[in-house]
């Protein structure tokens, strides 16, 4: 009978499984070489800051110096720990006693690949390590390999060109040694064939050393055709090669599986293409199979973001552009496909969770986050125009603002449309990157758009978006703007208005003078009115009929009356000079109205230089202000 009883832990053929996939863990390190591990784990998370920091903001940002610092301070920590520390290389990670400090898995941008590719396997780091040395070695880290003067080194010819005393580097003669030595060598291709030939030639040697039956039995490997030259395989290679007995229980699949999805990227990538290869196939049958191969896509950077794994989400989203078709040459359905599989990562909620990051001053993926960005499709820019004005961290947002900039062709429209809904200051970023691009019927759109916004600074912002010149084709909104409830934006429609000029403006502006509203203004608002109307037509006679009401005990007509006359001197009316100079010296006088009047008469004497600079006065600084004597003449 068998036995039913759930085994404690795992047995049988697969029972070795864990030992071939498992390196040994930290648990099996002496204590000071847990603390050496982490202290230098910690210090490559500073190097990895300072190199993300440099290649987005450039190394003479003022922030820069302070990750160098840091990074100096934690190479020092380490090495007082242990007087010298060898860090190993491999394709795309660092080790210390064979425990990950370090790990890139991109190819591009990637300096321990490329460190590795140029032959660097091991890198020790000494006592007495300056502050200089970290530096010079960060520059190598950073050296621009595209650039077309580098193209004869390579990493350990910048290293040798340093003077770097404390940091020594282990560089490999060739490929094929380095592999030969690996000791994962027996695991490859190569390495099968070579454990099956050995055992073909041990059974060849002891065929001939025995001998075989009647006729000279004995055979000899030369007489055995090699049906595979060009690795050297017979017939009795292949004979060799048989199925081993193998057994895994659950526990033991789920941590292969695992340690497939966080080791094997190559293979990942590999699958990514194959399954690209079968949506296309699946292109000429039905939607709905062609739908489960792109949700598949769905799923697969689903659980990359659900992880954290935002550097592998880059790299997958890369590999996909990159299948346009074989050898760089572009076909238009791979395109096509591309295109599809994109449009399901252009959403809110997908670019929200890349983006979130960002606020976080130590998440180490920003330069995936601006990449992932920049490779999805044209319709998730207003998903990431929103997204930006959340972004807490100042340099970070303003990168992403630029690259949202950069995408604006063909998605003003969509972008302009968030100036409804967002606060101040995303507004003011998003008419920033829109003030370059948006003309004709795009930049009515957004003015539209933003004058909707339920807050005055944004509605600013909105006819800030205006050029002077483009002020006679948005009348419409000018004039409604010069009734809107905020003070700001009816003074930026009044500036733009009389910059235009001609009787239908004018018009608009003495009614909006005549309106019950027009009360509650201040006095400096009032006076910009007044003065709009001055310059934009002829109201001589309404603006004398004003600065006579109310008479010498019409106190409460001191504003308008002030107004009127300040209105005068703007339209240099000569026959108000009496008047003004009447109204100076009286003896029960508005001290009001007199100031008005001594600046009219006043501002009728200047030159038009110094009426220019008073009239700037009135509109952008509320006041008025007297010219200096040697600019004044004779009224």
């Amino acid at each position: 009978m068998a036995d039913e009883r759930t085994p404690a832990a795992p047995t049988g053929g697969g029972a070795d499984i864990m030992r071939m996939f498992e390196g040994p863990g930290e648990e099996a390190l002496e204590q000071d070489q847990r603390l050496l591990v982490a202290a230098t784990r910690n210090a490559f998370r500073e190097l990895e800051k300072l190199v993300k920091n440099i290649g987005l903001y450039g190394a003479a940002h003022k922030s820069i110096d302070r990750f160098r610092e840091r990074l100096f301070v934690a190479l020092t920590e380490v090495l007082e720990l242990a007087p010298e520390v060898e860090v190993v290389l491999g394709p795309y990670e660092f080790t210390l006693f064979d425990q990950v400090i370090y790990e890139n898995p991109n190819v591009e941008r990637n300096f321990i690949y490329k460190f590795y590719m140029d032959g660097i396997r091991r890198i020790t780091f000494s006592a007495g390590l300056t502050y200089e040395e970290i530096n010079d070695f960060v520059d190598v880290l950073l050296t621009d390999w595209d650039d077309p003067s580098l193209f004869e080194d390579d990493a350990v010819t910048m290293l040798w060109g340093k003077e770097l005393p404390h940091v020594h580097y282990v560089v490999i003669d060739s490929f094929a040694d380095d592999t030969a030595e690996d000791e994962q060598h027996a695991y490859t291709v190569e390495g099968v064939i070579e454990r099956v030939r050995t055992g073909a030639d041990s059974e060849a040697l002891q065929a001939q050393s025995t001998g075989g039956g009647a006729g000279g039995g004995r055979r000899s490997r030369r007489s055995i055709g090699q049906i595979a030259p060009v690795v050297r395989l017979s017939e009795v290679d292949l004979d060799r090669f048989e199925e081993a007995p193998f057994a895994m229980d659950e526990a033991e699949f789920l941590t292969l599986k695992s340690v497939i999805h966080t080791t094997d990227r190559e293979t990942l990538e590999k699958f990514i293409e194959i399954l690209f290869k079968v949506n296309l196939a699946e292109a000429v049958s039905t939607a709905d199979r062609q739908g489960r191969i792109v949700n598949l896509f769905d799923r697969i950077a689903d659980l990359l973001l659900s992880q954290g794994r935002i550097g592998d989400l880059e790299r997958l989203l890369r590999k996909v552009r990159r299948l346009t078709g074989p050898g760089g040459t572009v076909i238009e359905e791979n395109l096509a496909a591309i295109e599809r599989i994109f449009d399901h990562w252009t959403h809110a909620e997908f670019v929200d969770r890349v983006m979130q990051g960002l606020s976080d001053p130590e998440f180490p993926y920003t330069a995936s986050a601006l990449a992932i960005a920049g490779l999805l499709n044209a319709g998730a820019v207003p998903h990431l125009a929103m997204a930006a004005g959340h972004v807490t961290i100042p340099e970070r947002r303003q990168a992403l603002f630029d690259l949202v900039g950069r995408r604006l062709a063909g998605q003003e429209r969509a972008v302009a449309q968030l100036l409804r809904t967002v606060e101040a200051a995303h507004a003011h970023d998003l008419v920033r990157i829109l003030r370059p691009v948006c003309v004709g019927d795009d930049l009515t759109a957004a003015v539209r758009y933003a004058m909707g916004s339920p807050h005055e600074a944004v509605r600013l912002e909105g006819l800030s978006l205006m050029p002077h010149d483009e002020a006679p084709r948005h009348l419409d909104l000018l004039y409604k703007a010069l009734k809107d409830p905020g003070r700001t934006v009816r003074g930026k429609a009044l500036h733009l208005l009389t910059r235009v000029g001609g009787p239908d403006v004018h018009a608009h502006i003495m009614g909006c003078i005549r309106e019950r509203e027009f009360g509650s203004y201040t006095l400096d608002e009032k006076r910009r009115y007044f003065a709009a109307a001055a310059l934009t037509g002829d109201a001589r006679a309404f603006f004398l009929e004003t600065f006579h009401q109310g008479g010498l005990f019409g106190k409460g007509n001191d504003a308008v009356r002030h107004c009127a006359a300040v209105a005068l001197g703007i339209r240099l009316h000569r026959d108000a000079v009496p008047l003004f100079e009447k109204e100076i010296k009286r003896r029960l006088k508005h001290e009001l109205v007199a100031d008005a009047c001594a600046w009219a008469l006043q501002h009728m004497s200047c030159d038009r230089e110094e009426r220019t600079r008073q009239l700037y006065d009135i509109f952008f600084q509320g006041e008025l202000r007297f010219a200096p004597p040697d600019h004044v003449g004779t009224p």
